[in-house]
This record gives structure tokens, sequence and C-alpha cells, in this order.
């Protein structure tokens, strides 16, 4: 701080320290093809709104391009997609990295007109399932203390267990 670093994001780390959690899985599907992951990029993006006050990560287009380009190029081996449905139309997606026993949980979201009806804690919860069947031995996510995700996961059953500080120097 004293050489001009101001802290510009708090990620918090959630850790899942539970059994395998129990999941209806019969909406959820992992993205296999060309066509679904397409499904599930456009899902992803419109999960994530502007207009949307508990959107603290804003629009996500570019970082979903970025998937999609590492996904065309064949380089999402650790990654796994998953789609929920609710009437054939994809309304939820998350996704999965496994990597040294360790199973990351990220990009979980669900469009606007399905909130609160239990699709995000679903998929969510699946990613931890999944995690598991994959032999992780660590399940976690990491969000921002204070928001709607870090209350919403904690409720859930996730556990804060560190935070890692982002410095960034001004001008």
């Amino acid at each position: 701080e004293e050489k001009g670093y101001k802290i510009s994001a708090e990620d918090c780390w959630m850790f899942w320290n539970r059994e395998i959690p129990h999941v209806d899985n019969s909406v959820i599907t992992e993205v296999k093809s060309d066509e679904d992951f397409n499904k599930w990029i456009e899902t992803f993006i419109k999960s994530y709104p502007k207009e949307d006050p508990n959107n603290l990560y804003r629009e996500q287009t570019k970082f979903a391009m970025l998937l999609k380009k590492l996904w065309n190029e064949g380089k999402t081996g650790k990654d796994r997609y998953f789609l929920t449905f609710e009437d054939n139309n994809p309304v939820a997606v998350g996704r999965l990295t496994s990597d040294n026993k360790m199973g990351y949980i990220s990009a979980i979201g669900s469009i606007p007109p399905v909130r609160g009806r239990g699709f995000g804690k679903k998929i969510s919860l699946y990613c931890v399932k999944e995690s598991f069947k994959q032999g992780n031995k660590i399940h976690f996510l990491a969000t921002e203390k204070g928001h709607f995700p870090f209350d919403f996961y904690e409720r859930m059953g996730f556990k804060h267990e560190f935070t890692a500080y982002l410095y960034t120097k001004s001008g």
C-alpha cells in the first residue's frame, strides 16, 4: 500500500468438507458436443447480465469466448461442463476443473427468469458430487465475501477457509 497498490479484489476460497451431496440429476447433462457447448456458452452469458445487482462479475462474454476457444482447440481436458434444463431449455450452467486430486467449481450461473428456484444450488452440488466421483479429495470454489454468491454458497454448506487479496497499482 505504501507503494501505491490497493486491494482490487478479495477472493474467498470456500471448501466442501461434507459428505457426497445427494442431487437429483435428472435435468443435468454433461456437455459432450459442440452443439451442447454452444448452448452452455449462451446460457452462461445470459446468466451474467450487466444490469443484475447481484452480478459482481459483470458481463462474462470475454471469458466465455476464451472458454469457447479452449474448447474448440481441444484444450479442456481437465474441465467438465454441465447444463441444467427446464422443459428442454437450458437454464443453468456449471464447470468443474479437476487437477492434482482437487476439484475447482466455477462458472456457476442461472438465467434470471429461473433464479430462486434451486437450479444454481442443484448444479453446484452436482459439480461437488462429480468432483467426488473423479477421485478428488478437495472440492472448492472462490467468490467474494459480502456479496450474494458468498452467502448463497455458505447456506449451501461450503465453508470459507481463507481469503486471497489481489492488489493493483493505480495510475
